[in-house]
């Protein structure tokens, strides 16, 4: 649990928040071991992958190819890196430099990613934000992953706003982002750290210097997906389950086969459950986190999506 003490104070808080509300923490120290403004400079100026490169200007995206370094007539933008002065002038004009996927080119910012996976049995996502002081990040969005923001250089003043949509998946982006209620407005110092629930609306600009931050996103594992495994489970090992529905022209009555087969289907969840093979669904769905009796109820009982 040490990776998780450099992003927040308290473990105990952070597990009660989870998911429900976002959590600030203050003071955590020096994270110059992992990623720095001089780290950065050196991967840009090096060339970092284009397609691995975000620009925000205004709130509004610019193409990334815009600071790419010259290539040969014919070259996939896969194969294109970043030209280090292109993107020093996109800075100096205001826009936000993200460079994503920082686990494959930065092993410092990799280690300690799996680390935090580990320590919570969700795949991390980890991404660095550029942003000239005085100016504004990306504009007021939601994410479909919970986020801890390390503040690495400078300062950012955030203002993080409630959902619109609890829990939101991908089939929520694009949704109203205005007119929710605050719920923490502060500025962030090196140090310092926020932790974003998912769906929480969320926006940022610098202060008087320039702020570099790191993203650590993880990516939910719902009960809905976890569900969906059981149920494909049970349709392979009960063949009521892949019989398929009545043909259009048949009389039989849908409701009452619908009713049979989900008795089935609960039939096959309740003898699941303290089996190794509920164990083994859990272990997938959350590797190395234990688990307990509680949970092996919950997926008894069935869950949201969420």
């Amino acid at each position: 649990m040490d990776c998780l003490l450099r992003l927040v104070d308290d473990i105990a808080i952070l597990e009660s928040a989870w998911e429900r509300e976002p959590v600030l923490s203050t003071g955590l120290g020096d994270f110059g071991d992992l990623l720095s403004l001089a780290d950065v400079d050196e991967m840009v100026s090096r060339g970092f992958p284009v397609d691995s490169v975000r620009l925000i200007a205004e709130g509004r995206p610019v193409p990334s190819l815009s600071v790419a370094a010259d290539g040969r007539y014919g070259r996939s933008a896969a194969d294109r890196v970043t030209d280090g002065a292109k993107v020093a002038a996109r800075l100096r004009a205001g826009a936000t430099l993200i460079l994503e996927n920082l686990k494959a080119h930065c092993p410092a910012v990799a280690e300690f990613a799996a680390a935090v996976s580990e320590a919570t049995g969700y795949d991390t996502y980890c991404t660095a934000f550029l942003t000239p002081a005085g100016h504004p990040g990306v504009a007021p969005h939601h994410d479909t992953a919970s986020v801890f923001v390390r503040q690495l250089s400078g300062t950012k003043h955030w203002r993080v706003s409630r959902p619109v949509e609890p829990w939101p998946l991908r089939e929520h982006r694009g949704r109203r982002m205005e007119g929710t209620e605050a719920v923490v407005e502060t500025t962030l110092r090196v140090g310092d750290c926020l932790y974003v629930p998912r769906g929480f609306v969320h926006a940022a600009a610098a202060g008087t210097e320039p702020s570099l931050h790191l993203s650590v996103a993880l990516r939910p594992v719902t009960w809905g997906f976890l569900l969906r495994q059981a149920v494909e489970r049970a349709a392979e090992e009960r063949p009521e389950l892949r019989e398929a529905l009545p043909p259009a022209f048949s009389a039989a009555d849908r409701e009452a086969l619908l009713r049979e087969r989900a008795g089935v289907l609960g039939a096959y969840l309740d003898g699941l459950a303290g089996s190794d093979g509920a164990r083994e669904l859990m272990r997938r769905a959350v590797p190395g986190a234990p688990v307990p009796g509680a949970l092996l109820s919950a997926l008894r009982a069935g869950g949201g999506d969420g």
